[in-house]
Parts: C-alpha cells; sequence; structure tokens
C-alpha cells in the first residue's frame, strides 16, 4: 500500500474554513511547559489551592502539611511556568494564579475530571 502523496490524498473528507495554520514552535514549547509544570501532583495541588484565592508560602505549607522550603521549590516550577505570580508584602510572599486564563484551565480541567464517569480509576476496562 503507497503513502499519500499530498494532503488532499490524505484527507478523510472536505473540511469547513479552508487550511489550518498550527501554532509556532515557541508557543507549543511553553504550553509543553506549562502542562508539564501542572503535571505534578503536588504543584497541581498548590495550583488548586490557590484557585481558591491567594495564599502566603506559610499557609500553604500547613494546610498541605509540607516543609516551607518543599513549597518554595514547587512555586518557583509554577512561577517559571507563568501558572503562578507572587507579591511581597513585608517578610511575606503571597502567591496568586497568574491570572484569569489560568484560573479558567484549573478549574476547567478538575471540572472535567470530576464528571462523572470520567475519572480512569472508576472505568471499567
Amino acid at each position: 500500500m503507497s503513502s499519500p502523496r499530498n494532503s488532499q490524498e490524505a484527507s478523510c473528507g472536505p473540511h469547513e474554513g479552508g487550511s489550518l495554520e498550527l501554532p509556532d514552535t515557541s508557543t507549543l514549547l511553553n504550553l509543553a511547559q506549562m502542562f508539564q509544570a501542572l503535571g505534578d501532583e503536588a504543584r497541581l495541588t498548590l495550583a488548586w489551592i490557590l484557585s481558591k484565592g491567594e495564599r502566603c508560602v506559610g499557609d500553604l505549607a500547613e494546610i498541605t502539611s509540607t516543609p516551607v522550603s518543599t513549597i518554595s521549590q514547587r512555586l518557583r516550577v509554577l512561577h517559571q511556568s507563568r501558572i503562578v505570580k507572587r507579591r511581597k508584602e513585608g517578610k511575606h510572599v503571597y502567591y496568586s494564579l497568574h491570572d484569569a486564563h489560568i484560573e479558567s484551565l484549573i478549574i476547567s480541567a478538575f471540572s472535567h475530571v470530576e464528571e462523572k464517569g470520567a475519572s480512569t480509576s472508576r472505568r471499567k476496562t
């Protein structure tokens, strides 16, 4: 069996809107890094907590029963990926989600997983 010679031969049918322009490599790389940062359960937990509002590092450590130094390392990764932002007030550093896009992403992701039957642990194979 020979492979298609051009995209029209490989197409499975007509599509509305004409050709599709892919995102640039830089955008895809940044998005992959963001999802990689959220791919860790502990960092995702912090993002979920921050979706409920701003918190200082000490509060996050107390809520998660995790040492402050560990929380700080996790927040650094989230900050580098522009998932969280920080502000300093006196001796305390406060963290919140970077913007409404991130908040929407976190809330939507949790809603998606919590839908009835969406969890892989509940699926029958």
